[in-house]
């Protein structure tokens, strides 16, 4: 795994983007790097960005107070967060930080891990929204994980690190270690464990402890439980079997009895069946005689309607002719009409055509005296145009003009101001270095004092610790003796609860023993089958009864509908003649009154009829109108005929369409009972006989021999009534069932308490023995605690001697230091910082106080040269704007200031609308004179139709006269019969063939029914049916009775079967749990505690064997004077073995800060590199941050040598520190600079 690239933006001190890249130059040819910066500038935040890009964490926060949740944050802003929250990690004022690193896996593959933290909206006052973290394929771009677990477990498998882990292997925690050579036994575990990954080895001592625990309850519980299982012995079993034997022969012998009495009943139920079908038959055959005898008078009107089906075509003909005449008379009138119209119109096409010549002529002359003015328009507007263009440019000039001048002015003072401010600053920063001049040495000396400070601040650490230490150590001895008083008493009272439980076991079990559950559950089991059974019989029969009643209404329906249907077919027809004789009067009176209408409405042309001529419109040579019109009453009573007629036409139409909706209502009502009747047979016959077959299943024995009816349609009372007995059967079942489960249940709850009971009693003692332990471990404790209280005041007393020469203007520093160590650390380094900055504020200033004075000179020049060229562009803008208002007057002196063009297109249009009208005109007298003659040709065409027309009528009424004499009969009879049509006469002939057939079939059935009976009638059994059913039911009852005894036996041996397999389960069950509680006290023996502390001990010792002998291969090079080893007869103590002293043995209490920090650094450098990190060869990038101010020249030379070799092996290795010395021998160094209070930037070298 390789680090090739950390971004990020607003991240604590770092403002705005930042990026540091590790794959290119110059880090990347170097190998290694140095982060340098002042305290607090920013340094580890990069740190951060690569932990919360990764991991969504830092090792700062997540360090902190573990547990323990804290809210920080002013609340006056309404907004807090936990003080572990990485949101704190957000610039303040900002509304969101980002964290991005490139990387690439284990695979080999590129991939970019991204971490976001917003606000609301993306405003710097929303509230604080959850992280969001996605990973990414550099090489593809497609998005691997998108929430932050997943993108969690990504990042995981493909870096192969953890959390903790990449903590030891990328960012090396020296200062754990620091922590780790100081600490106490116990102190130092905990460190130890953290660091190596050791806590697994705590976690299975108690595994295996509590394993052990639960092998022996399960090996308690499978000795109770075989105990409980009860077996037959051999004779027993052997007499059951027997018993079995004997019922299975005499029960199959009383099914065989009850089957030849069910046969006897089945017969006399079928010869009951079948005299009532043959009774049904001889009524059905009663009815089809009625109703051929009904038929005869339908016959007769068939043989009238087709005796006159072959005059149909005269009578058709005859109506077309007339229908023809009235017609063709009418279109004649309408064209005479037409022919006068056609006149008019043409005479004022003419006259419109003459009209619209006259205004094309106007038009054109008034277009062509507008020419010369146009052109003179065209020219003044140009020279109007070219004057507006000037004026324009002119003030534009001057605009720009304006604009200088004023961005020359303002160039001036802000150069004034600026050389002001200038030296504003650098009087200021002199006057801060005089009043501050007493923190001068702190400040020129920061690093050094930075140091001390940190290891102050690392004391007063472990002197809070250690007296918080011995304070819950002293209270945890205490405690540890009230809890195992409380303890002792629990124990007791779960002994007893456990003896209680025992008891109220055995009277359980007893109880349960008494009841049967199996034999009651197989009891509801078939009383609910003979319930649901007898539900669906009855709902069978019900069905069946329901089924016949809407056949016999059906049948009854469909007789009256039939009768009905007769009647109106006769009312029909002679309903369809009274139509047509209506209509062929309605025809005549509209002819006549057609004939009177145009004789009134020709008043104009009578005056050309001449006496002896024929009339030019009708033809007619007399004239009885020449000299005047009939009278108006004639008119008028012509008028009120037709309207009579065409409501006769009308009245006679509803009354038709009335009988022929009574028709078709009929014959659908009809055809609907008839297929009611055929359906209710239908399923009559299908519930009939789901009723038999249900009745079957009921008689047999296996259903309780229960007898029924046997017709369906008269079976519900009796079916009902047997359902009410069988459901007060099944839920006295239900209830008996019901008693022996909570007998049952009782027992398990009872098993259940025994096994709570001794669980808990088991806990109790495990809890005394650790609360035993517990208080020993507590008294050691207060001892180390109290030692280690003592170093720490020691070396505090030192560190403070040192740092005096430094702080002495601070009064009463020492208590502040130990109060907040990093809060006057962090005070310092503010005070060293700002003093630094003033310098360079001061100098910084001076310099630009020089500078800024001539650039206010210059600017002053340019602002006087820029106002006189806007002098002269205010002049040339207003000789422009006179010359356009000169342009604009001329141009309104010609067409009244209007537009040529917008001139010039009125008269064009006005012309263009004058040559349109005139061509319609034209087309309009033509179409005139077209229509005349078109009307005058129609005229005479209608006279030839009129008379061809006449002719046709009189041919077609002889020919209707002839065929009604031969029929017999007038017109309007005629009419009557054909009214029926083929339709009809179809219905009619196959209504009278379906009575016919009908009659036929139910003769044939009543036959086929009479030879059943009788053929039945030749196997009648010895005895009648009731006797039958008696002998069936007595049967049925022993068959039962055998039934249930055979039931009993048989399920008496299969519990014996049962039990004996259950004793062999639980045997092998036990022998199983036997062995594996054996197993497990040998390795609980090994390796088992309650606390884990027996395995954990061990493991942690051979862990700080390899972690010390891994560490003293790094000491030979960074300091070869010592070597670490383990303190004899000791668990977790270190000392220190100093060769240049003869090999003497040191405490690792007694090494100074710089050798503590080599010590430190060999420790980190082993886990990191060592075989202790399973994952460390994987690691190509190595952080170490901060420790080497406390270094010599010559161990720093040694340190820079231990990096040199980390390089060698291709890692590439970034050491933040604030030490010049070490920057002075790392080729490439990054630098945190700070901008301002609070904000740094990143500065990356060039390659």
């Amino acid at each position: 795994m390789r680090i090739l690239a950390i971004r990020g933006e607003n991240l604590a001190s770092l403002y705005g983007k930042f990026e540091l890249r590790l794959d290119r130059a110059p880090i990347a040819g170097a190998g290694i790097f140095s982060i340098a910066g002042p305290t607090g500038s920013g340094k580890s935040t990069l740190l951060d960005a690569l932990c919360l890009a990764l991991y969504g964490k830092t090792p700062r926060l997540r360090d902190r107070a573990a547990g323990k949740r804290v809210m920080v944050g002013w609340s006056e802003e309404g907004e807090t967060l936990d003080m572990n929250d990485v949101r704190a990690l957000v610039s303040r004022g900002t509304a969101g930080a980002t964290a991005e690193v490139e990387y690439q896996g284990m695979d080999g593959r590129r991939y970019l891990a991204r971490w976001r933290v917003r606000r609301a909206r993306d405003r710097v006052e929303g509230a604080f929204q959850a992280q969001a973290m996605t990973v990414e394929d550099l090489d593809t771009g497609e998005v691997l994980a998108e929430k932050v677990t997943q993108a969690v477990a990504f990042n995981e498998r493909a870096i192969g690190f953890t959390f903790d882990e990449l903590k030891r292997a990328v960012v090396l925690p020296q200062f754990e270690f620091t922590n780790f050579l100081r600490a106490d036994a116990d102190v130092r575990a905990a460190i130890l464990e953290r660091v190596t990954g050791t806590a697994v080895y705590g976690r299975l001592s108690q595994a295996a402890h509590q394993r052990l625990g639960r092998e022996l309850e399960v090996r308690e519980r499978l000795e109770g439980e075989l105990g409980g299982v009860k077996v037959l012995d051999a004779e027993a079993r052997a007499a059951l079997q027997a018993r079995q034997a004997e019922l299975a022969r005499a029960l199959e012998e009383a099914k065989a009895a009850a089957r030849a009495a069910e046969a006897e009943v089945r017969w006399h139920q079928r010869d009951a069946e079948l005299r009532d079908g043959l009774e049904r038959s001889e009524a059905e055959l009663a009815r089809a005689a009625r109703a051929v005898e009904e038929g005869a008078a339908l016959r007769a009107e068939l043989a009238e309607v087709e005796a006159a089906e072959p005059h149909r075509a005269a009578l058709a003909e005859a109506v077309r002719a007339e229908q023809a005449r009235t017609g063709v008379e009418a279109r004649a009138a309408e064209a005479q009409v037409a022919l006068g119209r056609a006149e008019v119109g043409a005479a004022a096409a003419a006259r419109g055509e003459a009209d619209a010549r006259a205004a094309l002529e106007a038009a054109d002359a008034a277009e062509a005296r507008a020419r010369p003015e146009l052109a003179e328009a065209r020219r003044r507007d140009e020279s109007l145009a070219a004057a507006r263009r000037a004026e324009a440019d002119a003030g534009a000039a001057l605009a720009t003009a304006r604009a200088e001048q004023a961005q020359a002015a303002a160039e001036a003072d802000a150069a004034a101001r600026a050389r002001e401010a200038a030296a504003t600053a650098r009087d200021a920063a002199e006057a801060w270095l005089a009043a501050h001049a007493a923190e001068a040495p702190l400040a020129a000396e920061w690093n050094r004092w930075a140091a001390r400070l940190a290891e102050h601040a690392a004391e007063c650490a472990g002197a809070a610790q250690a007296e918080a230490g011995l304070r819950a150590a002293r209270e945890a001895d205490a405690e540890a003796a009230r809890a195992l008083a409380a303890e002792a008493r629990g124990a007791e009272a779960a002994a007893r609860r456990l003896e209680a439980a025992r008891a109220a076991l055995a009277d359980a079990a007893r109880t349960a023993a008494g009841a049967d559950a199996a034999a009651l559950t197989t009891e509801v089991a078939r009383l609910g089958d003979l319930r649901a059974l007898l539900g669906e019989a009855w709902k069978a029969a019900q069905a069946a009864a329901v089924a016949t009643a809407r056949r016999e209404q059906a049948r009854t329906e469909a007789a009256a509908g039939g009768a009905e249907q007769v009647a109106t077919q006769r009312t029909h027809a002679a309903a369809e003649a009274a139509v047509r004789a209506a209509e062929a009067g309605a025809a005549q009176a509209r002819a006549a009154l057609r004939r009177v209408e145009l004789t009134l409405g020709l008043a104009d042309r009578r005056a050309d009829l001449v006496d002896g001529e024929p009339c030019p419109l009708c033809g007619a040579a007399e004239h009885p109108y020449a000299h005047g019109a009939p009278l108006p009453a004639l008119l008028e009573a012509q008028r009120a005929a037709a309207a009579e007629a065409e409501e006769a036409v009308r009245g006679a139409t509803r009354e038709r369409e009335a009988v022929a909706a009574r028709a078709s209502e009929l014959a659908a009502r009809v055809e609907a009972a008839r297929r009611a009747e055929a359906q209710a047979e239908v399923d009559r016959a299908h519930h009939a006989a789901e009723y038999d077959a249900l009745r079957a299943r009921l008689a047999a024995p296996a259903a309780g021999g229960v007898e029924l009816p046997g017709r369906a349609e008269e079976a519900a009372a009796a079916v009902e009534a047997r359902g009410r007995d069988a459901k007060a059967a099944l839920e006295a079942a239900k209830a008996a069932l019901e008693a022996a489960r909570g007998a049952a249940e009782a027992e398990r709850a009872a098993r259940a308490e025994v096994d709570a009971a001794r669980e808990a009693h088991e806990a109790a003692r495990a809890r005394q023995r650790a609360l035993e332990k517990a208080r020993d471990d507590a008294a050691a404790a207060v001892t180390a605690h109290e030692a280690a209280a003592a170093r720490h005041a020691a070396a505090l007393g030192r560190i403070e001697a040192e740092l005096a020469p430094a702080l002495g203007f601070l009064p009463d520093w020492p208590e502040a230091a130990r109060r907040g160590p990093e809060a006057f650390r962090a005070g310092c380094a503010a005070r060293a910082e700002a003093h630094a900055a003033q310098v360079r504020a001061r100098d910084a200033a001076a310099a630009d106080v020089a500078a800024r004075a001539a650039g206010a000179e210059k600017a002053a020049a340019l602002a006087g040269e820029r106002g006189a060229r806007a002098a002269r562009a205010e002049e040339t803008a207003a000789e422009a704007r006179a010359a356009r208002e000169r342009a604009e007057a001329e141009r309104r002196a010609v067409l009244a200031g209007k537009p040529a063009d917008e001139v010039e297109g009125a008269l064009r249009e006005a012309l263009e609308r004058a040559r349109a009208a005139h061509e319609r005109a034209r087309a309009s007298r033509a179409d005139a004179d077209r229509a005349h003659a078109a009307a005058a040709e129609a005229a005479r065409a209608g006279a030839t139709a009129r008379d061809a027309a006449d002719a046709d009528a009189a041919r077609a009424g002889a020919t209707l006269a002839a065929a009604l004499t031969a029929l017999g009969v007038d017109r309007p009879a005629l009419e009557v019969r054909l009214a029926r049509g083929h339709a009809w006469a179809a219905q009619a002939r196959a209504d009278l063939e379906a009575c016919a057939g009908a009659a036929q079939a139910a003769a044939a059935v009543r036959d086929e029914r009479r030879r059943q009976v009788e053929a039945h009638g030749g196997s009648r059994p010895g005895c009648d049916a009731a006797g039958a059913r008696a002998r069936h039911a007595g049967a049925e009852r022993e068959a039962t009775r055998l039934g249930e005894e055979h039931s009993q036996v048989t399920l008496d041996l299969r519990r014996d079967e049962d039990a004996r397999a259950r004793h062999e389960e639980v045997s092998g069950a036990l022998e199983a749990a036997r062995a594996a509680t054996d197993r497990w006290e040998r390795l609980a023996k090994v390796i088992g505690s309650a606390d884990g502390s027996r395995f954990r001990r061990y493991a942690q010792g051979l862990a700080l064997d390899g972690l010390l002998a891994a560490a003293n291969v790094h000491l030979r090079d960074l300091a070869r004077r010592y070597e670490l080893m383990r303190v004899p007869g000791a668990d977790l103590e270190i000392q220190v073995v100093d060769h240049d002293l003869g090999d003497e043995v040191r405490t690792v209490n007694g090494l100074s800060g710089g050798e503590l920090f080599l010590v430190s650094l060999a420790l980190a450098l082993a886990l990191g590199l060592a075989s202790l990190s399973t994952r460390a060869a994987h690691a190509r990038t190595l952080f170490i941050d901060e420790g080497f101010g406390t270094l010599d020249r010559d161990t720093l030379e040694h340190a820079m040598a231990a990096l040199e070799g980390l390089r060698q092996t291709g890692r590439t290795v970034g050491v933040i520190s604030h030490v010049p010395e070490l920057h002075e021998r790392i080729g490439v160094q990054v630098t945190v600079e700070r901008v301002s209070a609070g904000r740094s930037r990143l500065v990356v070298p060039e390659g």
